[in-house]
């Protein structure tokens, strides 16, 4: 049995708000890392313009009331933290994708009882300035989860469009993907009983909604899910949405039947040609696809010497006048994003490099001050001596023995002997960059 996670009073006004291309997004979050995250994003504002150092008490990550001791929870905090920091979420386009860091520094102190974090600048477009394309929930609705890291994520998919839409049917391979698990359990009766089951009684148990489900079967084999969702009695939903979604095969919706005529057509970035009607437009994309559909109006209308330009689109579609071109300018377009990418990669580690040598230099005097104070002695400065008088790698130091034999060492000095002592009592790493920045790359 999980353990009960009380909600302090201050949390039951603070909203969570997410670009929906987040609420898509592939990531493997524990439930430490979720609940970091959101409580960063409670302390964003609407009317904010970029990120701060966002301060996150301990005892809310580990979801401990006011006088208790954290004890071994600052253990596990920090590990998440140092974890978000080596994570991503990709984010995929349809043939196209990305990933992002989501925290670039995470700072504890064992004698505070509270972390900071830094979002990467890369996020600013997923959680700063959100017009549209949003999802917004109250952080109280969501955190007592305790049982599963799915939890979150399953409320999330559910109250995304929620309660315009309060129907949703998934592939089961989807739905893996989005819990980041498409190669565990590959027996769908082990997903239902330790991932779907776990994460709908918790998210009916601790929400504001309700979830049921059907199962879908094609020649009896599970092949998708269709969950219902709604308010729990009494409750008015806290939940905000500002994207019409768009069934496309992947995450398929359905919607009410006594709702289907009065939604929209889902929203396409395509400028609608004075030729053509919009429900033709929504009908061509959704059975051949933005890209193509786009194209081919783009190439139709260079042409002077079309009559019928909707009848040529439609040929062009059926017939694929335009496949091999598209092609091409798909090849193109992936060719000059993975250079993009590989200068991104390359510029970063350039910069992870330029900070690791700093680290070094940093730890590299603070280790050669460390040496003379534990393993200064007489014996040591003789041996020292001897080593730079008659060493001929100690060339450069050779000028500093007159001022050992009067005991009367200058601060450069004392840095060469602080050198000295630690190759004799320490590692490799502490005094060579090279084996320094190879331990550390990673």
């Amino acid at each position: 049995m999980s353990r009960q996670i009380p909600v302090p009073e201050r949390f039951k006004l603070y909203k969570v708000v997410k670009s929906n291309k987040v609420i898509n997004a592939k990531e493997s979050f524990s439930l430490y890392q979720q609940r970091i995250i959101l409580l960063i994003c409670a302390q964003i504002k609407p009317e904010d313009q970029d990120f701060t150092e966002y301060k996150i008490p301990i005892r809310d990550i580990v979801g401990l009331e006011s006088g208790k001791k954290i004890s071994s929870g600052y253990k596990r905090v920090r590990d998440a933290a140092r974890g978000l920091t080596k994570s991503s979420i990709d984010i995929d386009y349809g043939g196209r994708w990305e990933s992002y860091a989501f925290i670039t520094v995470a700072k504890g102190d064992i004698k505070k009882d509270y972390i900071t974090v830094k979002l990467s600048m890369e996020m600013k477009e997923f959680f700063l300035n959100l017009k549209d394309n949003y999802t917004s929930y109250l952080l109280k609705n969501v955190y007592a989860f305790s049982k599963s890291h799915y939890s979150l994520r399953l409320y999330e998919l559910m109250i995304q469009y929620f309660p315009k839409i309060r129907k949703r049917k998934m592939d089961i391979d989807y739905l893996k993907e989005m819990f980041y698990i498409r190669d565990k359990y590959k027996h769908f009766p082990s997903f239902k009983r330790r991932v779907l089951d776990v994460a709908v009684d918790e998210v009916n148990e601790k929400s504001d909604i309700n979830i049921t489900y059907e199962i879908v079967r094609v020649h009896r084999v599970p092949k998708a899910i269709e969950f219902s969702i709604a308010p729990k009695s009494g409750l008015v939903p806290d939940t905000e949405s500002t994207e019409t979604p768009l069934s496309d095969g992947t995450d398929p919706i359905t919607i009410p039947a006594e709702d289907a005529e009065a939604q929209p057509p889902a929203s396409v970035s395509i400028a609608l040609p004075d030729w053509l009607t919009e429900k033709k437009l929504y009908g061509m994309v959704k059975q051949y696809g933005e890209e193509k559909v786009a194209y081919c109006i783009a190439r139709i209308e260079e042409k002077k010497d079309v009559q019928s330009k909707g009848a040529y689109l439609y040929k062009a579609l059926k017939e694929d006048y335009y496949g091999q071109e598209i092609e091409a300018e798909r090849e193109r377009k992936k060719k000059q994003e993975d250079a993009d990418k590989r200068r991104k990669d390359k510029a970063k580690q350039q910069a992870d490099k330029q900070q690791l040598e700093q680290r070094f230099h940093e730890e590299y005097a603070r280790k050669k001050n460390e040496a003379i104070e534990l393993h200064d002695s007489e014996d040591s400065r003789f041996e020292y001596m001897s080593d730079i008088e008659f060493e001929s790698e100690y060339k450069y130091e050779r000028r500093y023995l007159q001022e050992w034999t009067d005991n009367t060492p200058s601060e450069d000095a004392l840095k060469f002997y602080g050198l000295w002592l630690l190759k004799r009592h320490g590692k490799k790493q502490d005094w060579d960059l090279d084996t320094f920045l190879e331990t550390n790359k990673h």
